[in-house]
């Protein structure tokens, strides 16, 4: 389902940009969406768990702005496409701080914004991904999948090895695999779940990751070797 949330303090200014989302759906024929509206920013960031797959962030709000909002939501290593929505368009430049997907000037021209929401959407769906909440204490970190290069389990305590960095988290490794799913994954021992797109060697029962040398166990080697090559396409290794 795609997920959008609609940020802006004005009434008006927030049913225009839903009627807008609606009209474009339904010509286009697209029924599996949600969309969460909001008065503010301080609102959005309350309840935000890196959920949606756009955020439309009206810039000038009373209390937290668009720019603040944003600040919050990128400083969380949450990558979400942002739309900036702005009566002035001298605040574009300041949208890209923020690698914002692009910004769009009040009041809407219909065409225009149905144009951007189209290259919008196939943006998406060329680079769909999957973002989990890894919870570390009190802090929160969203990572995409693909950044994860293998997780391990350390007695009760779960380290994600990332692009980010290493992330230390409580759980079991059944907890991370269920969170990740099983798309390029595969467990090479009890101790380690291993996204295969990083795997750059297999020698013995050892098998290389982002540089790290982890232990393949011997009743899951032909699993493990089976799902690698049928990931890299060159079907079952018997």
């Amino acid at each position: 389902m795609l997920s959008i949330a609609i940020v802006d303090d004005e009434e008006a200014a927030l049913k225009e940009l839903k009627d807008a989302l609606v009209r474009y759906f339904s010509e286009n024929k697209i029924e599996d969406y949600f969309i969460a509206e909001y008065r503010d920013g301080r609102e959005l960031l309350d309840t935000y768990d890196g959920k949606f797959d756009m955020i439309y962030l009206d810039i000038d709000m009373t209390d937290v702005n668009g720019l603040k909002t944003a600040k919050t939501i990128r400083n969380a290593g949450d990558d979400t496409a942002i739309v900036f929505v702005t009566r002035l368009a001298r605040y574009a430049v300041k949208c890209y701080d923020f690698n914002a997907w692009d910004f769009i000037v009040k009041p809407i021209n219909y065409f225009s914004f149905a144009v951007k929401l189209g290259k919008l959407l196939r943006h998406i769906a060329k680079n769909e991904r999957k973002r989990i909440k890894i919870e570390c204490g009190q802090d929160v970190h969203f990572v995409d999948v693909n950044d994860i290069y293998y997780v391990e389990v350390q007695k009760h305590a779960l380290l994600y090895h990332t692009a980010q960095g290493e992330i230390r988290s409580w759980g079991s490794l059944k907890d991370a695999i269920d969170q990740i799913g099983d798309k390029g994954f595969c467990s090479c021992n009890r101790c380690y779940y291993v996204n295969l797109r990083y795997v750059s060697a297999v020698n013995d029962n050892v098998v290389t990751v982002r540089g790290d040398k982890l232990e393949i166990s011997r009743n899951r080697k032909k699993s493990f070797m089976t799902s690698l090559a049928s990931y890299f396409g060159q079907g079952d290794n018997r």
